[in-house]
């Protein structure tokens, strides 16, 4: 009787590790395409990645994975579009290794703002003008008082948002005459 080695191999049951960030971290975004900073690594080597917008785990035969050359360590940065309207956008991304390991979800977001700041006047009065905008976002500003000069003044207003997006600017026109007392 002759002995024949045999090596059993354990099987792979460690998951792939990714990450995502969506224009390298950038909190804001005035345009649809984005791009998604892909990253991950596994013990035998990642083949592909699955991007969406839900956080249900994909099915490892979804047609909708991309397939990569298999690597260990993966690092890609990919065009991605965002959908339409402004407000916060998540994605979530998993990785898969060559037995099928699925990846827990890596997930980013991004503010998508492609609003221009909208400048308009509030109220009036005697020689103080407050006037305030609306920016995307719901932020309010205002300033509490304009000194006025006698007679005609023009007030120029620039609004700038936080992806420095700029309004037409605003022009108020103002006639100062104190009232008589």
């Amino acid at each position: 009787m002759t002995n024949i080695p045999i090596t059993v191999k354990k099987p792979d049951t460690t998951v792939p590790i990714g990450f995502v960030s969506i224009n390298s971290n950038n909190t804001f975004t005035k345009t649809n395409t984005v791009l998604l900073n892909l990253s991950a690594n596994d013990n035998i080597g990642i083949i592909g990645y699955y991007v969406s917008t839900s956080n249900i785990v994909p099915l490892i035969t979804d047609i909708r994975w991309i397939n990569i050359v298999p690597i260990k360590n993966y690092i890609a940065n990919v065009p991605y579009t965002l959908s339409s309207g402004d407000g916060v956008k998540i994605i979530y991304v998993w990785y898969k290794d060559n037995v099928g390991n699925i990846s827990l979800a890596a997930s980013a977001s991004i503010i998508l703002d492609t609003l221009i700041p909208i400048i308009s006047v509030v109220e009036k009065k005697e020689s103080i003008i407050t006037y305030g905008a609306v920016i995307a976002g719901n932020l309010d500003w205002s300033v509490v008082s304009v000194n006025l000069l006698l007679g005609n003044n023009k007030i120029t207003v620039d609004s700038v948002d936080t992806l420095n997006k700029t309004d037409s600017k605003a022009v108020i026109n103002i006639s100062y005459v104190p009232k008589n007392k």
